[in-house]
């Protein structure tokens, strides 16, 4: 997780690489919203990697409903 700025732009990035088992998924889900809590809420925040996980999951859902 790190964030970037440049010419007084900033923005957050997420880059992760998740395990196959959809408990370890989820968790890592969690985990990372729980990072992101750290930083300024109004930035833009991308996250992206390989999820292991398809849409419907349960760690898309806890993006999902958490607005991602």
């Amino acid at each position: 997780i790190g964030l970037f700025e440049r010419r007084s732009v900033k923005i957050i990035v997420v880059n992760t690489h998740f395990d196959f088992e959809e408990a370890v998924q989820e968790r890592s889900a969690q985990l990372i919203l729980t990072f992101l809590s750290e930083f300024p809420s109004d930035l833009p925040t991308i996250v992206m990697g390989d999820f292991n996980a398809n849409p419907g999951s349960r760690a898309y859902c806890v993006f999902h409903s958490n607005g991602f």
